[in-house]
């Protein structure tokens, strides 16, 4: 299965019960490496799916977001790095975190996003983010540049998983989940009970 990373794919990685899948091989699907650490770890989520399995995790060690599409181009050419990522295209189950455009964000804290280019977004219409992507209310994607520099698995190749589980808590996030429901990128979706009346109401 592949997974994402951030607080809440954190928090529920640690929930985890001793043996809940036993053996599985939990592949990690967009980039990671911090650029700053702010608020405790949020990066380990795949060895921590597979620790509690007593399975395999493969790791996608690049950051989740690179100064220019040619350097994510020839990172994604690397044969190892290029393995990674054919592991979690194939993989037929996802879960992933659904994250909100604030100052909260985990790509904020960690580094990726400064003040200025979250407030372009916010003024370009995101409403939050999935696999590293920005996206709008209706889940097209935000800053084609932003995406071509954006290392993962692209959030319309989820569409072909047998499970493609979204997880997002939390008022910040209605929007989020939301635009990831119409745009079909999440066919599971794991929430509380507010987000959910939410959803209920608006669609």
């Amino acid at each position: 299965m592949g997974v994402s990373w951030g607080h809440t794919m954190s928090a529920m990685a640690r929930w985890l019960p001793v043996g809940w899948n036993r053996g599985v091989h939990v592949v990690l699907l967009n980039g990671v490496a911090n650029i700053r650490e702010h608020g405790g770890p949020v990066h380990g989520v795949a060895e921590r799916f597979a620790q509690a399995a007593k399975g395999l995790a493969t790791l996608l060690p690049v950051p989740a977001i690179v100064g220019s599409s040619k350097t994510r181009q020839v990172l994604e050419e690397d044969p190892v790095i290029g393995e990674v990522m054919r592991l979690g295209r194939e993989a037929s189950v996802a879960c992933v975190g659904i994250g909100s455009l604030s100052e909260n964000s985990v790509l904020v804290q960690s580094g990726y996003i400064d003040s200025g280019l979250l407030q372009t977004l916010l003024d370009a219409g995101a409403v939050g983010d999935i696999l590293g992507r920005f996206i709008d209310a209706e889940g097209h994607i935000i800053s084609p540049d932003l995406d071509a520099r954006t290392i993962g698995l692209a959030p319309q190749l989820l569409r072909d998983k047998a499970h493609a589980i979204g997880v997002g808590v939390g008022r910040a996030k209605h929007r989020a989940v939301k635009a990831c429901l119409l745009a079909r990128y999440i066919n599971v979706l794991v929430t509380d009970e507010a987000s959910a009346e939410f959803l209920l109401e608006k669609t």
